[in-house]
């Protein structure tokens, strides 16, 4: 017996696959999905069925998928002394902020299970 998500598992991973050669990573298709059953789960998309409509409205064409940049931009003018342009420096993560993320994240998941 299959269960619904070993149904659509694959379709899951087709996307993912269909998202990195386009140039995204994995983690940030993967995240894109979940926030968006997150809408889901919330009520934001609801089925016409659900209001007492028998027909469902035509859905618009989605956007295109954009095409990620494949090099951050570089402030004009700034060059090292052997020519190449220089990277700027990576900001500290704020530990805070990480553990507060969590804690959302992880009252999300209560709240849904």
């Amino acid at each position: 017996m299959e269960t619904c998500r070993s149904e659509f598992e694959p379709l899951l991973f087709e996307l993912i696959r269909n998202g990195e050669k386009r140039g995204w990573k994995a983690a940030e298709i993967a995240m894109a999905l979940a926030d968006a059953a997150d809408d889901v789960i919330h009520g934001k998309f609801v089925h016409a069925e659900e209001e007492g409509d028998v027909t469902r409205p035509a859905m618009p064409a989605p956007p295109p998928f954009p095409k990620r940049p494949l090099k951050a931009a570089q402030p004009a003018g700034v060059q090292s002394a052997n020519g190449q342009p220089e990277m700027a420096e990576a900001k500290p993560v704020n530990s805070a902020a990480l553990e507060s993320l969590l804690a959302a994240i992880q009252q999300d998941l209560k709240s849904v299970a």
